[in-house]
């Protein structure tokens, strides 16, 4: 399709509208324009979770509870068994929220690596400046981790 049949066909118009309107439409609207599948992110040679990862969580704050959100959109994906949150407030909220029984919830991140290992993975999703500790104990005891981490250090604060 030439740029002048783009424009013609009242496609560009529709674009311009969706972006100016600050992409408030569904995707599958956006995808549409453009003659893409509903989901381009859908990689067709994923092999879909005979069973949901098992995951605790150490840090129950702002990214800790988007990790956790997911879960719960996606319980055939993963599944929050445990968490580890400093903040009795945050905690009990999660607790709530999950569905958690006492024993699935600590107050400090070390209580977890007491018991043997059970769960397949931690996500660890404290402060930048307390992550390292967490992280080395999960590693020893044989979890696989997701460590959060989203801004580049800062010269001179190296943990």
């Amino acid at each position: 399709m030439s740029l002048r049949q783009f424009i013609l066909s009242r496609k560009l118009l529709r674009s311009i509208n969706v972006v100016a309107n600050g992409i408030q439409g569904r995707w599958k609207d956006v995808a549409e324009l453009f003659g893409l599948r509903e989901d381009v992110f859908e990689n067709p040679s994923h092999i879909p979770f005979k069973r949901p990862v098992s995951v605790i969580l150490i840090g129950a704050g702002h990214r800790g509870n988007i990790y956790a959100d997911y879960a719960l959109q996606h319980p055939d994906e993963m599944t929050i068994i445990a968490v580890a949150e400093i903040s009795e407030t945050r905690l009990n909220k999660f607790q709530k929220k999950h569905r958690l029984n006492n024993e699935s919830c600590f107050t400090f991140w070390n209580e977890v690596f007491n018991t043997p290992k059970f769960a397949d993975a931690v996500i660890i999703a404290t402060p930048d400046h307390l992550h390292t500790e967490p992280a080395l104990a999960a590693l020893e005891a044989g979890y696989d981790i997701l460590l959060e981490n989203p801004w580049p250090q800062q010269k001179g604060n190296a943990d």
